[in-house]
Order: structure tokens, then C-alpha cells, then sequence
């Protein structure tokens, strides 16, 4: 599966894919997305991806919530399979969402902004 995410990420240069040596909470900012194969959430991952077009510099650190390493981070960042997204600016995470799709887009921007305001 971290192939095909690797694939489907490429078009955002600062993602990272099941990289559990870096803690994304101690980023200055950082987008971090919980992808479950079994559910329907690449759906967000592409909007995701489309909402950060503009915003290539933010980082992106995806996990696959079915690789054994994401019990490292489950506390910090739970997921029910639902595309969980956390938006973390100086070590805090100041907006969540889940459940989106193409007509959520300006909720994405509007969080994806606040990190670079």
C-alpha cells in the first residue's frame, strides 16, 4: 500500500508516507492525513492533495492506519477510518476534519491558510 500512496502523494513535493522518525507534532507546521484502504478515504486524499496546490511548502505526513508502526502515533492521532486530517502549527493542532469530499475544498483552504498566516 505505501507504493500506491507514495504515487498518489508525488504531486505534493513535501509529503511524507508512513515515516515514523519524524514526529509531526514537533513541526512548526504540518498537515497530517490517516488513510485506511478499506475506506473510502482516498477521496479525501486527493482533495486534500487539490486543496494544497497552492501551498507546496506545507509538509503532508500521511499513515496508513493498517501499518503495525501507526500504533506509535494512534494516541496522538485517532482514526475511525474516515480520512482524520490534523492541521498542527508550533506543535498544536488548530483544526481537524473528516468525512470531506470536493465540495469541502474552502474548509481545506481555510485550515490549510491558518498555517501559513
Amino acid at each position: 500500500m505505501q507504493k500506491e500512496l507514495e504515487t498518489w502523494c508525488a504531486a505534493h513535493p513535501s509529503t511524507s508516507v508512513n515515516n515514523y522518525t519524524i514526529s509531526a507534532v514537533t513541526q512548526e507546521k504540518a498537515i497530517v492525513f490517516l488513510f485506511a484502504s478499506w475506506s473510502p478515504t482516498i477521496v479525501q486524499l486527493k482533495t486534500l492533495l487539490q486543496s494544497l496546490t497552492s501551498n507546496p511548502e506545507i509538509p503532508l505526513f500521511v499513515y496508513d492506519i493498517d501499518n503495525v508502526d501507526y500504533l506509535k502515533i494512534s494516541d496522538t492521532f485517532h482514526s475511525d477510518g474516515w480520512g482524520e486530517t490534523f492541521w498542527i502549527k508550533a506543535g498544536q493542532v488548530i483544526a481537524t476534519l473528516k468525512k470531506y469530499a470536493i465540495r469541502d475544498l474552502n474548509k481545506l483552504i481555510v485550515n490549510n491558510n491558518q498555517l501559513i498566516s
